[in-house]
């Protein structure tokens, strides 16, 4: 082999290592938006000290009705997850098609 000449075996360049290793990462991140959508408020308001101080005790504080301060933190969620997952989504959408036309076109 020639040095500076890549490799023309398309399971050993470097370029589709990459697009595979975002491709993992991204359906890791589809999971991690799932996770916002699907999960209770109140569960995740045990670690979210951010949203909990934000956004549950000032409505708590207003209102007095907690059922009302968890809608406000679960809407949060629920708009943080579908965006996350939708922009995870749309990038595995580009990357699978994208590494696909990479590994049919070297035959």
């Amino acid at each position: 082999m020639v040095i500076g000449i890549m490799p023309t075996d398309p399971y050993t360049n470097p370029t589709n290592t990459v697009l595979a290793m975002w491709l993992l990462v991204s359906v890791v991140f589809v999971g991690i938006g799932l996770y916002f959508r699907r999960t209770p408020a109140s569960r995740i308001l045990e670690w979210d000290q951010w949203a909990a101080y934000w956004i549950y005790e000032p409505e708590l504080r207003a209102s007095g009705d907690q059922n009302k301060a968890l809608a406000k933190a679960a809407r949060l969620y629920k708009t943080f997850g579908l965006v996350f997952t939708s922009i995870a989504a749309i990038h595995v959408v580009c990357v699978a098609t994208w590494l696909l036309y990479r590994l049919l076109a070297s035959f």
